[in-house]
């Protein structure tokens, strides 16, 4: 959801690229333009269901994928190596990350005492996570994690000279850590446990995900079966949770990691020669600032809405699709174009 799931504004697209612009572009538009925004809208009912809740377990697990197989492309062997990721996902992330929780708080979304405890990600640990920034505090602890899993993983090659024998043993390791954390922390975030295997197949699979979906030939196809074959057991082993349940269960978590790297391979091995609209790559650019910005927008365009007297929620719900997301998208996409010239202009 980041900058770092794409090309930089202005780089020549290539096949890679706008698979993930599409991808993420078309999630960020789901997210902003379906399931949150028809929650602002009074009388439409029943959009939340058996689909749709596993459609949006998804969607986050491919945000969630994308952004492990991109920080799985970094090199990182020393001191210095680590330090250099540090600094560029803080400077990515955290900072804007604070300004939302502060704009949170001054439109009454979260309470200042909650904005305080966001400001120190302890809400992924005490039982109360943020209203929808419980993903982005979530997404810098799994940053703060990959270089140790990317030095693991070399050494891991090194010393076994499988690189195959390598991840099967860490996924194992990884599997079992979680599972003693969930015991050691009553009150951590169970969506932590659900998609931090996303992350984990994305950054530790991120050459196979990213760079060799462009092979040919009957190993590639073997293998892309196996791997719709492991998507649909994993859709058939959610089917027994119900409701928002589905959203926090663990029953979830084969079909937030299997489906979206399916789709990932899929897409990268699909958009040969492919150039997407400027608007499609636009709202990629946009989609981490618009992650952050659309809830107090939309409130804002509610309120302003609501003075027009609409008689009918279709009418409002037509404005927030026709005015509100495009603005959204827009001001987003303007906002991470300023930051990103901040950052330039400091050297950083």
């Amino acid at each position: 959801m980041t900058e770092s799931l794409g090309h930089a504004p202005g780089t020549p697209a290539s096949r890679r690229h706008a698979a993930i612009d599409l991808l993420r572009g078309g999630s960020i538009l789901y997210i902003v333009g379906f399931w949150h925004l028809l929650g602002y809208v009074d009388g439409i009912d029943g959009y939340k269901n058996a689909v749709t809740y596993r459609l949006t377990v998804v969607v986050l697990g491919l945000f969630t994928l994308m952004a492990g197989a991109l920080a799985g492309r970094r090199e990182i062997r020393t001191g210095g190596h680590i330090w250099r990721y540090y600094w560029a996902r803080f400077l990515r992330i955290v900072p804007p990350y604070w300004a939302a929780l502060v704009l949170f708080g001054l439109v009454e979304l979260l309470k200042w005492p909650d904005v305080a405890k966001g400001l120190l990600l302890i809400p992924a640990f005490n039982g109360e996570p943020l209203r929808t920034l419980w993903y982005v505090n979530m997404l810098v602890l799994f940053y703060a994690a990959a270089p140790l899993l990317l030095i693991i993983r070399h050494s891991l090659i090194v010393r076994t000279g499988s690189r195959a024998q390598a991840q099967v043993v860490l996924c194992g390791s990884l599997a079992l850590g979680l599972g003693a954390l969930d015991r050691l922390l009553g009150g951590l975030d169970p969506r932590i446990l659900l998609y931090f295997p996303p992350f984990a197949v994305g950054l530790l699979l991120s050459g196979e995900l990213l760079g060799h979906a462009d092979a040919r030939g009957p190993l590639h196809s073997r293998g892309l079966a196996l791997l719709t074959a492991l998507a649909l057991v994993a859709l058939t082993i959610s089917l027994g949770v119900q409701g928002r349940a589905i959203e926090t269960s663990l029953r979830s978590l084969p079909m937030a990691a299997l489906v979206p790297a399916l789709l990932v391979v899929v897409t990268c091995r699909r958009l040969r020669g492919w150039s997407l609209p400027g608007w499609l790559q636009a709202t990629s650019t946009a989609s981490f600032f618009m992650y952050l910005l659309h809830r107090p927008l939309l409130k804002g365009l509610k309120a302003a809405a609501a003075g027009l007297e609409p008689a009918h929620p279709w009418w409002l719900l037509l404005v927030l699709l026709v005015v509100g997301v495009p603005l959204i998208a827009g001001l987003s996409w303007w906002g991470q174009r300023l930051y990103d010239r901040a950052l330039r202009a400091m050297g950083w």
